[in-house]
């Protein structure tokens, strides 16, 4: 694939492994757009590779549809590379013997993969849209 030029939404682009991905696909030429909670380092990411930040949710559709929005306006969309997720205690009993918080497992598979579901949609429906690269 050829990264130079190509619009590459990245999620999770705050901080880790989203942001040292953003910072690699930028030094490869990509046109990046940096997805992360609005309570993350991701504006301050994105000055720094001269991308763009869109604060979203990944479990959240409308906002993940602004976010491949905004990516497809930088160019046309060829990639995502999504490293949003979380931990979490997914054990079936707590530290007590009791059974764990079936809310607390609720909650990441939520993030980790209805919101993997989610992003790798709507980008898929973006790039299907995008005319083909030659060669």
């Amino acid at each position: 694939m050829q990264i130079k030029g190509s619009s590459v939404l990245v999620t999770g682009a705050g901080g880790g492994l989203g942001l040292a991905t953003a910072r690699r696909l930028t030094a490869s030429g990509a046109v990046v757009t940096l997805l992360d909670l609005a309570t993350s380092k991701g504006a301050e990411a994105a000055e720094e590779l001269s991308g763009t930040f869109v604060p979203a949710d990944v479990t959240d559709e409308q906002q993940v549809r602004a976010a491949v929005e905004a990516a497809s306006s930088s160019g046309p969309l060829r990639a995502v590379v999504h490293c949003a997720g979380g931990p979490g205690r997914t054990g079936v009993l707590d530290e007590n013997g009791k059974a764990a918080s079936l809310e607390d497992f609720a909650r990441v598979v939520t993030l980790n993969l209805v919101g993997s579901y989610n992003v790798l949609r709507l980008a898929a429906e973006a790039m299907a849209a995008t005319e083909p690269v030659d060669g």
